[in-house]
């Protein structure tokens, strides 16, 4: 479920955390409307998709998260 929360967290264009403490692997597929910045109609949103095609629910909270913050980037000098 880690790895599904890892791939969720892209199109969500935020964390998404796995809560459900279930151990093992998984193998499934889910269609929602927008992967890679492309709308579908057609398709369920990302949390309809993920509710409905996998009967988990994504829910909205604040929290800390890890952030990587990079202060200055140099060239490195010749040799």
């Amino acid at each position: 479920m880690r790895g599904l929360a890892d791939f969720l967290s892209g199109p969500a264009s935020r964390a998404v955390l796995d809560r459900t403490d279930l151990p093992g692997d998984f193998d499934f597929d889910i269609e929602f409307a927008v992967l890679n910045g492309a709308s579908n109609d057609e398709q369920p949103s990302l949390a309809a998709a993920v509710e409905e095609q996998l009967g988990l629910k994504l829910k909205a909270e604040r929290g800390p998260v890890d952030m990587l913050i990079i202060d200055a980037v140099h060239k490195p000098d010749e040799n």
